[in-house]
């Protein structure tokens, strides 16, 4: 999926950048804004982050065993709400995608309603585009012979579908039945017999027309920008059809699809394009995910030199960050759907990024319960502005109207706390039975 890769591709290069500028401009501009404007030291403030982040280093190195036993509790739950929530992963219901206006009275969710309970059929079709009017007919053909009762797919519109066959002969059939039914017994029809005898009598007034001959509100409907007309086949879904429900959007793109298409064709559509989402997600969903956890299990091997033992513990913690952001994200009844599933390999970084800087300090440090404190005093200090400063920025998609980036923002900060509640009480609870 395209959406993915310069997702990806965007953020890796943003990535880059930052910590270019981050080396090579921080230390000079420090110093020189230092010597203009000194930095003054702030011994109160100091005071009470350590406080309290040495709380919090107390807390896990002297409950280290009901924190890994709670831990263990609360991951087990998880996986049993996780056991659940694969089997039914993604967000299918495609109004909790769309903009909180568009459910609202009067919103176009309910005009469309209204629209297609007036046309009786569905307002978005499918197209396909060809590249001459003499393949509009066997193509129309084929689609007619696979909409049956079991299909979704319902009228196929052609522009030649709206000029009838035989109009001549039907024509003259209609004046055949008023010859067949004198004045005198007109007269004596009542009813419903009479309402039809009179469209009969109406329809035998007609006269045959042509293509060029309809309305032209129709016409531009089926015309291209260079002008040429008749190359367009639509294709609706049944009437009633709930195309609101993903599932019924990617059963009716594989009914469309069965159709060979002769060269030089091109099919598309909204349904289509969300089919397409959807079944980008179920494939490349899975292989982006044990790709990225993959490669960030590496990293944390090569960042502890190798060490199978503290490699385990970062996993370990990074484990329970995900396992209690998929679970929270259950419990808030939020499923993946295009846009937030881009938020699980953003966790997966983020739990080891807070977890290898606690156990990169404590490693540095003497490795004694008074450095683990000072490793969570220090470095759980920056860990957590890192993460405020990153869970503001999702924070402003809550604001937005748009369901998806809703879910998106609130999936993200949901794996920005879990993390960071896994490295700065998980983590040094499992370190501390391991200091002498």
């Amino acid at each position: 999926f395209r959406g993915y890769s310069q997702f990806g591709f965007i953020g890796g290069i943003g990535m880059l950048i930052c910590w270019g500028a981050t080396y090579l401009f921080s230390p000079p501009l420090g110093l020189l804004f230092d010597q203009i404007w000194p930095v003054k030291s702030h011994k109160n403030s100091s005071d009470i982050f350590d406080k309290i982040f040495g709380s919090f280093g107390n807390f896990s190195i002297k409950y280290w065993r009901p924190i890994l036993v709670s831990s263990l509790f609360i991951s087990l739950l998880a996986v049993v709400v996780l056991i659940q929530f694969v089997k039914d992963p993604f967000e299918y219901d495609t109004t909790k995608l769309r903009s909180a206006g568009a459910k609202k009275s009067g919103g176009y969710l309910e005009v469309d309603a209204r629209a297609e309970s007036i046309l009786r059929h569905n307002i978005l079709p499918m197209v396909v585009l060809l590249e001459n009017s003499q393949s509009v007919k066997p193509v129309y053909d084929s689609y007619k012979q696979i909409s049956t009762p079991q299909s979704i797919l319902g009228d196929v519109l052609t522009m030649q579908t709206l000029v009838p066959d035989k109009q001549e002969q039907k024509i003259e059939i209609l004046k055949s039945v008023l010859d067949d039914v004198p004045e005198k017994k007109r007269a004596h029809l009542k009813g419903k017999m009479k309402r039809y005898f009179n469209s009969v009598i109406e329809a035998s007034k007609l006269s045959p027309y042509s293509i060029k001959q309809l309305p032209e509100v129709i016409r531009r409907q089926f015309r291209e920008i260079d002008g040429s007309e008749g190359k367009l086949v639509l294709l609706f879904p049944k009437f009633g059809t709930d195309t609101k429900d993903g599932r019924v959007v990617l059963q009716f793109a594989k009914d469309v699809r069965t159709v060979k298409l002769p060269p030089g064709a091109v099919i598309a559509g909204s349904h289509l394009v969300f089919a397409d989402m959807l079944a980008a997600i179920s494939h490349d969903g899975p292989i982006a995910t044990i790709v990225s956890f993959i490669a960030v299990i590496l990293l944390s091997i090569w960042l502890t030199r190798g060490g199978i033992s503290g490699s385990f513990l970062l996993t370990i913690s990074l484990l329970a960050g995900v396992l209690w952001t998929i679970a929270l994200a259950s419990l808030f009844s939020i499923k993946i759907n295009f846009l937030n599933f881009i938020a699980l390999p953003i966790t997966f970084g983020v739990g080891l990024d807070y977890a290898i800087n606690i156990y990169g300090r404590y490693r540095n440090s003497d490795r004694t319960y008074s450095g683990l404190n000072l490793a969570i005093r220090r470095s759980g200090n920056a860990v957590t502005v890192c993460s405020g400063t990153t869970i503001i920025g999702y924070t402003s998609l809550l604001f937005s109207k748009n369901g998806a980036l809703f879910s998106f923002g609130m999936m993200a900060i949901l794996g920005e706390i879990a993390c960071l509640v896994a490295a700065l009480v998980i983590l040094p609870a499992m370190i501390t039975p391991k200091i002498r």
